[in-house]
């Protein structure tokens, strides 16, 4: 054989048993990955909760909370069949309410990054759910009291106008369940933590009207009225409230007397 042939020859052998070579690497590495792959989202599926809650039981820090906390959100983001939300979200306000005094929750909410998306999505849903669908519209008890701690949840997380407006539904789902202490407690939670929020006037006026209404407190509900004119005189509910303070305690028949009395005036 031509020495040249011989080594063009060879050459060419070498080439495929490389090729072959190389083509077994890449299987090698793509089993690997497959293998991989297997290993992370079999330990992706394992639960890090139980993890979670111990290394906040034994090292409750900010660190510790954060972690635990944004672990329970996103069980609200994304909920299993037959998940309570009201369990999660009790034991998120049990971590914030039962720690603030370290954890100091208004820095908390800056680490938790989204800080109110799974409860937003918790709320979102519960919102849906105030009623039954089985034909009869009872009141579901269950989805509206979860709503009104996810409430409570958001306001300490996430201080802010939407907050507010979350509490003040909380308020009023209370007063739709006539258990109007409970919801003059959310009207209190406004007008104390939230001040110069815009929704303080109307919890201050769902207040008074509370008394008045539903509890039949007329001198409570008096000098809260006289309260909200002398705080907010230019609101949109001041002429409402003016209203009702001219006719405190009297029944709707009184007060169509009252404008018939006056037209005939006229």
């Amino acid at each position: 054989m031509n020495s040249s042939v011989y080594v063009l020859f060879e050459f060419n052998e070498n080439y495929k048993k490389s090729i072959i070579f190389v083509k077994n690497l890449i299987m090698i590495r793509n089993s690997c990955l497959v293998l991989l792959s297997v290993f992370v989202f079999n330990a992706c599926q394992t639960d890090p909760m139980p993890g979670l809650e111990k290394a906040f039981a034994d090292n409750p820090s900010k660190s510790s909370a954060t972690a635990l906390i944004s672990a329970l959100q996103q069980k609200l983001v994304k909920p299993i069949a037959g998940q309570d939300d009201n369990t999660i979200l009790e034991t998120i306000n049990q971590i914030l309410s039962s720690n603030a005094e370290y954890l100091d929750v208004a820095s908390l909410s800056e680490n938790l990054g989204s800080a109110t998306v799974g409860i937003d999505s918790s709320l979102a849903r519960l919102s849906g759910q105030f009623f039954t669908k089985d034909g009869q519209q009872q009141l579901n008890t269950g989805a509206i009291e979860a709503y009104q701690t996810a409430a409570e949840v958001r306001a300490l997380i996430s201080p802010d106008e939407a907050s507010v407006k979350k509490l003040l539904s909380a308020g009023e789902a209370a007063r739709t369940m006539k258990n109007f202490p409970k919801a003059i407690s959310y009207f209190d939670m406004i007008i104390q933590k939230f001040p110069q929020m815009k929704g303080a006037s109307q919890a201050l006026f769902l207040k008074a009207f509370t008394m008045d209404n539903d509890l039949k407190q007329y001198d409570r509900a008096k000098g809260i009225y006289e309260a909200f004119l002398q705080k907010y005189p230019e609101d949109g509910f001041a002429d409402d409230v003016q209203f009702l303070l001219e006719n405190l305690g009297a029944t709707n028949e009184e007060i169509i007397q009252k404008f018939d009395k006056a037209d005939s005036k006229k």
